[in-house]
């Protein structure tokens, strides 16, 4: 599994994209993971935002399987 993460000053690396539920957005093969991210990178250029971020802001990450005390994976928990 993979998931998109977006660069914070206060939480460091993140999964900032949630589902309808409020879950994080997760995928399951590292091309769709890229492919999300080049489509909402190309959104924020057509709306005028890209200016305002850096690409390097965003990156692929995987999604480890060990889960925290919470019973989230451990790389999504911010207990």
């Amino acid at each position: 599994m993979y998931q998109i993460e977006h660069f914070t000053l206060c939480d460091g690396w993140i999964n900032t994209s949630t589902d309808d539920n409020g879950e994080p957005v997760l995928f399951d093969t590292l091309e769709q993971a890229q492919d999300a991210l080049e489509s909402h990178w190309s959104d924020l250029q057509a709306e005028g935002m890209a200016e305002s971020y850096s690409p390097s802001d965003w990156r692929v990450a995987e999604v480890y399987s060990s889960l925290c005390r919470c019973g989230k994976p451990d790389n999504l928990c911010n207990c």
